[in-house]
C-alpha cells in the first residue's frame, strides 16, 4: 500500500513504520484497507455479519492510523470496550511520553459509571 498520498513527507518515514509494527503484530483475521484517508484495520463481515453499528456495510472498525495536520493519530477502538485494558494502556503510556494522552471526552464516562 502506497502511503504518500494520506500523509506529508515530513511524516512519512513515521507513519510507515507505524503501519508495519501494526502488521507485524495484528492478527491475520483483520483486514488491512485504506478508510477515511488513513489505514484503518477492520473485522470483516465474514467473522462478524452485522458491521459496523452505525454503517452495517461497513466491516466493524478496530484500529485506525491517519495523519492529522501536526501529528500521527491512531484511534484504537479495542480499548474502549474493555476498562482494564484501557486502564492498562493509560498507565503505560503515562511510563513512556511525557505528553499529555488524548483520548476523547467520550472515554471519561467509562470510569463515571
Amino acid at each position: 500500500m502506497d502511503y504518500y498520498h494520506m500523509v506529508d513527507v515530513d511524516r512519512l518515514e513515521a507513519f510507515t513504520k507505524i503501519i508495519e509494527k501494526i502488521d507485524q503484530h495484528i492478527p491475520r483475521e483483520f483486514t488491512k484497507m485504506e478508510d477515511y484517508g488513513g489505514v484503518s484495520y477492520v473485522v470483516p463481515h465474514s467473522i462478524y455479519p452485522p458491521g459496523y453499528h452505525c454503517t452495517p456495510e461497513k466491516p466493524l472498525p478496530f484500529l485506525y492510523v491517519v495523519a492529522q495536520k501536526k501529528h500521527i493519530a491512531i484511534y484504537h477502538m479495542g480499548l474502549y470496550a474493555d476498562v482494564d485494558l484501557l486502564k492498562w494502556f493509560q498507565d503505560e503510556y503515562a511510563k513512556r511520553d511525557p505528553t499529555k494522552l488524548n483520548m476523547g471526552k467520550k472515554l471519561h464516562s467509562l470510569y463515571e459509571r
